[in-house]
């Protein structure tokens, strides 16, 4: 079931205040994965579930998708993409001032691993295949968003 949150933004006019219109704001997911496949599978769960979901397949473009006016809830990020991309990617996305308070959760198919976890800065974990209410509930938990949100409740 989809509920919202709103806030009704209103101005004061010579007869008191007036409806202009409601403000709402809907989850933003970037999803960061080397696999088309489970990009699209999951895209798709998230996107049922209430959610806008831009997925991309590298560090590189996810950090052109950010640098483009992008701006996420929350990031799922696979560790293993090729090439060293999620390393450089967190690098390059903490070394920004406007992308790093972007959270980030990774999402991968190896069970947590603290060491992993420590050099990417992440403190968030999800193994594959992942719950997709759990994926919702870490959206939500770290949406940075003081507008109500379209959002999703089961």
């Amino acid at each position: 079931m989809l509920r919202s949150r709103l806030m009704l933004q209103t101005e004061t006019t010579g007869t008191g205040p007036r409806l202009v219109a409601p403000v709402v704001h809907l989850h933003e997911v970037l999803l960061v994965d080397d696999h088309m496949v489970v990009r699209r599978a999951l895209g798709e769960a998230l996107t049922l579930s209430g959610c806008h979901v831009v997925d991309v397949g590298s560090g590189e473009e996810a950090l052109s998708a950010l640098r483009a006016d992008l701006s996420p809830c929350l990031i799922f990020l696979d560790p293993r993409i090729p090439h060293g991309s999620s390393r450089l990617f967190r690098t390059a996305q903490l070394a920004d001032p406007e992308l790093a308070e972007i959270p980030v959760a990774i999402l991968s198919a190896m069970e947590p691993s603290p060491e992993v976890a420590r050099k990417l800065a992440i403190d968030e974990w999800l193994v594959k295949p992942p719950d997709i209410d759990a994926m919702l509930r870490l959206v939500e938990r770290h949406c940075r968003n003081d507008v109500g949100c379209l959002g999703w409740r089961r």
